[in-house]
C-alpha cells in the first residue's frame, strides 16, 4: 500500500516509523514538561506533611526545658535539610548526566 503526500510516494513502513518516531518525542515532551516538574515540584512539598504534624504536637505539648526545645528545632531544621537536599540532587543530577 502506497499513500501520497506532497507530491512524494512513502510506503506503509515508513509511515508507521515515522508515526512511532512522533508518538515516542511527544510521550517525552509530555513527561519533562508535565510529569516530571509535578515530581520536583511535590519532592518540595514533602517537607509540609512532616512538619505539620511535629508543629502541632509542639503547639499541644510544649517540651519542659528550652534545651529539649532547641534539640527539636534542630531535628526539624534537619530533616527540611535533607529532603531539599535530596531534591536539589535529583534537579542537579539529571543535568550533568
Amino acid at each position: 500500500m502506497q499513500l501520497r503526500s506532497h507530491g512524494r510516494i512513502y510506503t506503509m513502513g515508513l509511515w508507521c516509523v515515522l508515526l512511532a518516531y512522533d508518538a515516542a518525542l511527544a510521550l517525552t515532551l509530555i513527561y519533562f514538561l508535565f510529569l516530571a516538574p509535578l515530581a520536583y515540584i511535590y519532592m518540595l512539598l514533602l517537607p509540609i506533611p512532616v512538619l505539620a504534624p511535629l508543629y502541632l504536637f509542639r503547639r499541644l505539648y510544649p517540651p519542659p526545658d528550652s534545651r529539649e526545645r532547641w534539640w527539636l528545632y534542630i531535628r526539624l531544621i534537619g530533616i527540611t535539610v535533607l529532603l531539599l537536599l535530596r531534591a536539589g540532587i535529583d534537579l542537579w543530577l539529571p543535568i550533568r548526566i
